[in-house]
């Protein structure tokens, strides 16, 4: 019986289960997918930034400075600010059955949020002056509103916007890009989900663009030294190029804000 349904409906099953079945990018390999970048999008906050990378869709929004942080003891004795954050995965960002069900159950901070928070805060920590802001704590909250791959990219620049948005002093501006390498040895930039499922190492890249360093390299898979370099070069060349237009949207945004209105 088994052997005779799977006869008869395997081809309608089998396209929906397989991650090995052909899949046809729709965009050359070193383009990114579709950029939309957006401030101000959260009310009471000190300042947001809203980013959509192809289906990805990430807000982050921005509170402080605030006052001296409390402790049992009275204030803290740093004279130096602080960045905290929290990551926050919606429940229905998810495009598997059955990741939505366990993004169910039992919800709490889960591990891949705990590693993204401290990942964005490593990524801003020698970006942000915190010397401005002494014994003072800039908080970040991050929600991941749909995930269809390079989540992290899309966080590391809405926090850019949210960050200036909010004139928070930082030292540059923050681009991100990851850089998938496929079965074939082919360099797919920024990935959605399928692309990085299916592929045999993932690189992402995150750089300031007025400041001769990296502030983060996440590897994940098993590649030749050769491909890694090739691969962090084209993630670099992409982010400055994403970086740039950032950088035009919020002039574009700090001249519409300085342009005086026709009715006053």
């Amino acid at each position: 019986m088994e052997r005779r349904i799977s006869q008869r409906y395997g081809p309608f099953f089998e396209p929906i289960h397989s991650l090995e079945r052909e899949y046809q990018r729709t965009r050359p390999n070193n383009a990114p997918r579709s950029l939309v970048l957006n401030t101000g999008t959260v009310v009471d906050a000190a300042g947001s930034g809203y980013v959509e990378l192809g289906k990805t869709k990430v807000i982050v929004a921005v509170q402080g400075p605030r006052p001296p942080i409390r402790i049992r003891g009275g204030v803290e004795n740093t004279m130096n600010g602080r960045i905290t954050c929290e990551v926050v995965k919606s429940s229905f960002c998810y495009y598997s059955y059955e990741s939505t069900r366990m993004a169910n159950v039992g919800r709490g901070v889960s591990e891949e949020e705990r590693l993204l928070s401290t990942r964005l805060v490593r990524v801003f920590e020698p970006i942000v002056i915190l010397d401005k802001y002494p014994k003072c704590s800039i908080d970040l909250y991050v929600v991941i509103l749909e995930d269809d791959g390079s989540a992290f990219a899309a966080m590391t620049l809405a926090t850019s916007l949210a960050l200036a948005d909010a004139s928070i002093e930082i030292i540059s501006v923050v681009s991100s890009v990851t850089v998938a390498i496929s079965t074939k040895q082919e360099y797919l930039v920024d990935p959605d989900r399928t692309e990085s499922e299916c592929a045999v190492g993932l690189i992402t890249v995150s750089l300031p663009l007025h400041a001769a360093q990296l502030c983060e390299i996440q590897h994940t898979g098993k590649l030749s030294i050769q491909v890694w370099l090739s691969a962090v070069q084209l993630a670099v060349e992409v982010a400055q190029t994403i970086g740039n237009s950032m950088c035009q949207f919020l002039l574009q945004e700090m001249e519409k804000n300085e342009t005086p209105s026709l009715c006053s």
